[in-house]
């Protein structure tokens, strides 16, 4: 993710995995080889609801939701994510707050950036005009895994709007588990295939989860999403365009309050890293970490009443 690494997105090296990782305890369903020829008409006719709304954004069609009054708060999913997986947190968070969250480019249902441009820089810019749209000039942030590297970047960059900060299992520091998600090849594009199966996709899942039995759940959407026609164009793109910078340098320009919050149980990221995330963090005016115990990388998904609670205990202190 930064010049001199190896890294890159936790969102690549998921794809990666599953054009070429062999599904565990496969069912004859989980298989089956299916092309990636979904049409963006037919997701939009499966998985939006009355609640979805649509705005024409910097070249690109975006997905958001928008929910709740008060304060507003921006919720900025991960990778092999959208912005469904925050529905646990969201009826809690609106008791108090106005709650905006959206699919990022290359997730969900946002459409292709026509532009071409899916640098991180690039999706800042389609957060700026989404908040302006709504009308928003001051909010906090949270962020988890790649929707971290979008939240401490934006953070860094837009002190005057950013009013607080929350990283949960945040990427952007060091690389992924490469026990779990093995490292990329020397040509991402060359490592994609034309076809997917679902018991690729639970591999995908089993790595990321500590509760098999969210796994089953998650499943068809993460497959229909992955298999809509020019996904992978979309995650070549982003991983071509991926140049981050320092870390230390980014998130020492951070002023706004910080919360580190991290699962104790991360195979992903390793709960060290939060550590060397507080460290970094030198301008912030307050920084504080936390560990779930027995959280794991997709904490919001997994454990959402207490990590919801943790998330609003912060705000409460610091927003």
């Amino acid at each position: 993710m930064f010049p001199g690494t190896k890294l890159y997105p936790l969102l690549a090296m998921a794809l990666v995995f599953a054009s070429f990782s062999a599904p565990a305890f496969a069912t004859a369903e989980d298989d089956v080889q299916l092309p990636k020829n979904l049409s963006q008409e037919y997701l939009l006719d499966k998985y939006a609801t009355p609640d979805s709304n649509f705005a024409y954004l910097n070249h690109t069609m975006v997905h958001y939701r928008d929910e709740g009054e008060g304060p507003a708060v921006l919720l900025l999913h991960g990778s092999v994510q959208d912005l469904y997986d925050w529905d646990d947190w969201v009826p809690e968070l609106t008791k108090h707050y106005r709650v905006v969250r959206l699919d990022l480019p290359a997730a969900g249902l946002t459409g292709r950036v026509g532009s071409g441009d899916y640098s991180i820089d690039n999706t800042m810019r389609t957060v700026d005009m989404l908040m302006d749209r709504l009308g928003i000039e001051r909010f906090a942030v949270v962020g988890t895994s790649l929707g971290g590297i979008v939240a401490f970047r934006y953070a860094s960059t837009r002190s005057e709007r950013v009013a607080t900060l929350i990283l949960m299992n945040s990427a952007g520091v060091v690389p992924g588990n490469a026990r779990i998600i093995p490292p990329q090849p020397r040509r991402y594009d060359e490592s994609l295939s034309d076809t997917l199966s679902r018991g690729q996709i639970r591999t995908i899942l089993r790595a990321v989860y500590i509760d098999p039995g969210k796994v089953d759940a998650r499943v068809e959407r993460t497959f229909d999403y992955q298999r809509r026609l020019g996904r992978d164009e979309e995650a070549t793109a982003l991983v071509s365009a991926y140049d981050q910078g320092q870390p230390e340098t980014v998130l020492g320009r951070i002023t706004a309050p910080v919360l580190v919050l991290w699962g104790a149980a991360n195979r992903a990221l390793d709960p060290t890293v939060a550590d060397e995330f507080a460290a970094m963090l030198t301008q912030s005016s307050a920084v504080e970490r936390t560990l779930v115990p027995g959280g794991g990388h997709w904490m919001h998904v997994e454990s959402p009443a207490e990590t919801v609670r943790l998330a609003k205990d912060f705000l409460k202190r610091r927003f």
